[in-house]
């Protein structure tokens, strides 16, 4: 299949720069290349810092022009929420997109939206699915690169076209935990996938879903001011995060 995961990131122009931004990028990049990641290859990675709005619009029109078949999206940008509670994230020219402005975006491609920026609130903007199972443990199946892309395709395929996972690094009006380290919320993600790809060695099952996932990270992070928010669709087949042959 063809897959696409795009790491968009801001600098912030010197005046409120991302120290963890790169972290972030080199984490997620190293996640997605691992087989538990989906064994993604170099190509299907993309890494972009200080867009444009224009810019990153046309990057989605190549995505539906090549018929990719899935892309994950990791915003590692400036962003906040307007008076209705709408979160929007900003580019290096001044302007901003809304999230809801990028699902109409995506539309006809399965995305999943990793968002760890902040949802503050400003007046104005500022300038797992168990029935699939192709797969199974055991049966003389070498755990190789291709076995587990193969995987993570199947798990791809069945998602409706329309299908858009956000996850939220923090609640409505909060502002995210960012250090040279990267963002907490990244790093969280990233280290429960690590987790739970150790514990499908084990187990029946082969795949864990981003929003199993999101959900671990969000009980690690319950102690701290962060309060990370998950949005996805109804659809009965999740997009997948974690495989394990």
């Amino acid at each position: 299949m063809n897959r696409k995961v795009l790491l968009i990131g801001y600098s912030g122009g010197g005046q409120a720069p991302l120290l963890g931004m790169k972290s972030d990028f080199k984490a997620f990049a190293g996640f997605f290349r691992s087989n538990h990641g989906g064994a993604y290859n170099d190509d299907e990675i993309e890494s972009h810092i200080n867009l444009t709005r224009q810019q990153f619009s046309d990057i989605v029109r190549v995505l539906h022009i090549r018929h990719i078949s899935s892309v994950a999206i990791v915003l590692c940008l400036h962003g906040g929420s307007d008076k209705y509670g709408q979160p929007f994230y900003c580019f290096s020219d001044g302007n901003n997109i809304y999230l809801h402005e990028i699902e109409d975006m995506m539309r006809g491609i399965p995305a999943l939206v990793i968002a760890d920026s902040c949802r503050e609130r400003w007046l104005e903007p500022i300038s797992e699915s168990t029935e699939v199972r192709m797969f199974s443990k055991g049966g003389g199946i070498q755990s190789s690169r291709e076995v587990y892309r193969a995987l993570y395709d199947s798990y791809i395929k069945v998602l409706n076209a329309n299908t858009f996972t956000v996850g939220f690094a923090c609640a409505d009006n909060e502002v995210v935990d960012e250090s040279s380290r990267g963002g907490l919320y990244s790093q969280t993600l990233i280290e429960c996938a690590e987790t739970v790809a150790r514990q499908l060695a084990d187990s029946r099952d082969n795949m864990a879903s981003f929003s199993y996932i999101h959900s671990l990270a969000e009980r690690v992070l319950a102690s701290t001011d962060q309060n990370p928010e998950y949005r996805g669709t109804r659809s009965r087949y999740q997009f997948p995060f974690v495989v394990q042959p």
